[in-house]
């Protein structure tokens, strides 16, 4: 019995095992929600508030070097567009329309968000950004969000499905489940895919929204740098952040993942080729990104 269940197993394609594995989580993920949400009085995010933007590039911005490459009058374009930031993106003078934090691990990093949107208070109170955050912030006890709403008028919540990817081989066949209509049904307009990075599930996000360019500014991943290392911050910010923010001053940037784990310029690359073949186009802003070696640099249009 043992041997035909293995062999049964083994006969079914990695990609088909992975979509299995991952329509659970999405299910389990729809279970917290209704849980969480249900009691609580937060306004969750919803993917169908971009349907009248979609004409438009949607921006994925890091914190990468390539961020200071950018002109002022670039710099406006990307604002005028769908934009969003990542973690400490709202040290950078570009307003992202979105500012996207993942739940930190430590307490101090909250601390320091906190403390920078205190620094530039009349600003984010005068653009109007609004901030994504995952769920884990408010999951977590020791997340109090309240404090958020004195620097920003809209806070909204997302919720991560789980890509399970048992085979990095099959990663591209995943995709053809995981983007099947059925399946983004299931998954509704709350919920965005993930692996292991902001940078992935902004991709998804993006994807399921219906965006025909998507844009990455600032994910060198090829690269540890930060682009405040070459502002001229605060002392203590400066030495604050050397201790709060994981960095390996030889090697590739932490968002790029581990040894034996699938990148995040894997994970890109995979979307890269289901988007191609609807259509939809990817680039980045920068030669001297990791992602060039497969992404056309983007040609910003010009602007009054």
């Amino acid at each position: 019995m043992r041997f035909y269940l293995k062999k049964l197993i083994l006969s079914i394609p990695g990609s088909t095992i992975s979509a299995i594995i991952t329509i659970f989580f999405i299910l389990k993920e729809r279970l917290k929600i209704k849980i969480i949400f249900g009691k609580r009085n937060f306004k969750l995010f919803n993917l169908n508030q971009f349907k009248k933007d979609l004409k438009n590039p949607f921006f994925i911005l890091g914190a990468g070097l390539s961020i200071n490459e950018l002109s002022s009058s670039e710099k406006k374009f990307i604002e005028q567009s769908t934009s969003f930031g990542i973690n400490f993106f709202c040290i950078s003078d570009l307003n992202p329309k979105f500012l996207v934090w993942e739940s930190p691990k430590k307490q101090e990093l909250k601390n320091k968000y906190l403390q920078l949107l205190k620094n530039k208070n009349q600003r984010f109170c005068g653009n109007k950004s609004k901030l994504l955050l995952h769920d884990s912030f408010i999951t977590k006890k020791k997340y109090e969000i309240e404090e958020l709403f004195k620097y920003f008028d809209n806070i909204h919540v997302y919720s991560t499905a789980l890509i399970k990817c048992v085979n990095r081989d099959k990663l591209d066949d995943l995709y053809k489940y995981l983007y099947n209509p059925f399946i983004l049904k299931l998954l509704g307009p709350n919920m965005v895919y993930g692996l292991h990075s902001t940078v992935d599930r902004l991709t998804h996000l993006a994807i399921l929204a219906g965006f025909n360019e998507i844009v990455y500014a600032g994910v060198d991943l090829n690269s540890s740098k930060y682009f405040w290392d070459e502002k001229n911050l605060q002392n203590e910010m400066q030495n604050q952040l050397i201790k709060l923010v994981k960095k390996n001053s030889h090697g590739q940037h932490t968002t790029e993942g581990n040894p034996g784990q699938i990148s995040a310029s894997e994970v890109i690359k995979s979307n890269y080729n289901y988007a191609y073949s609807k259509g939809v186009k990817l680039y980045t802003t920068s030669k001297k990104s990791k992602l060039s070696s497969f992404l056309p640099v983007y040609k910003f249009t010009a602007i009054d």
